[in-house]
């Protein structure tokens, strides 16, 4: 029996139908399962990511040897990412402020109608409340009344001070009679006249130009005292 099984077995697998089945059942099972094999990348993209792998190792040995050249990068980094990470404070610090409101301005509404008044001497009516109009005999009033001061006059309170101070004063003395060489006197006139307080101006003439020299003299203490710069210098040579 034993025999008998084996001859069969051999002679099944002999037999070119059995062997052709089997064949088509493998082919198809290895069909399939290289659907479901992942395929492998195309040659240029392979050749790509040798590139990469071999500009990465150079740049890491690059950096390794040179070290000023990797220190240059990472500042170079570092820059790069303080500059991102404060982009958005700056912009917050630069931020334009919003515009003010603008402004409403009242409007007058006048309800009604004027109220004209006719005034002597003018020909024709003007509305109550406003200034009336210059007449041309005033004009002039009102110009005298723009001018400046007129200068106080020598009385004999200013002469008498005046005297005082060329005789206490040294230098006020030699200034009125020409004892300083570079200054020639011309006259002398009153500032303010308020007694016993008096301010005299002595005006000399120096290249050409006129020179004041202004002190205050009080008649009734005899007190002498220079108020001007050019007074207080003359005093001091």
């Amino acid at each position: 029996m034993s025999e008998e099984t084996q001859n069969s077995e051999e002679k099944a697998k002999l037999d070119p139908e059995l062997l052709k089945a089997q064949a088509d059942e493998l082919r198809q099972t290895g069909y399939l399962r290289g659907e479901d094999s992942p395929k492998a990348p195309a040659r240029w993209v392979q050749g790509i990511y040798l590139g990469v792998l071999v500009l990465v190792i150079a740049s890491v040995l690059f950096l390794l040897v040179f070290r000023e050249s990797r220190v240059r990068l990472l500042r170079s980094v570092g820059r790069a990412w303080t500059t991102l990470s404060s982009t958005e404070q700056q912009a917050e610090v630069f931020k334009l402020p919003p515009p003010p409101p603008k402004s409403v301005e009242p409007k007058v509404v006048l309800q009604g109608s004027p109220t004209f008044v006719f005034r002597s001497g003018s020909p024709t009516a003007q509305p109550a409340g406003q200034p009336d109009a210059a007449e041309p005999g005033n004009e002039g009033g009102q110009q005298d009344e723009t001018k400046p001061p007129a200068p106080p006059e020598k009385t004999a309170g200013s002469s008498g001070a005046y005297q005082l101070l060329v005789k206490n004063s040294e230098v006020a003395r030699k200034l009125t009679t020409n004892a300083l060489p570079d200054l020639q006197f011309k006259e002398w006139k009153p500032v303010r006249n308020n007694p016993p307080e008096f301010w005299i101006n002595v005006v000399a003439s120096r290249g050409g130009q006129n020179v004041e020299f202004v002190w205050s003299v009080n008649t009734e203490s005899g007190t002498i005292r220079a108020l001007s710069q050019n007074a207080r210098d003359l005093e001091r040579k």
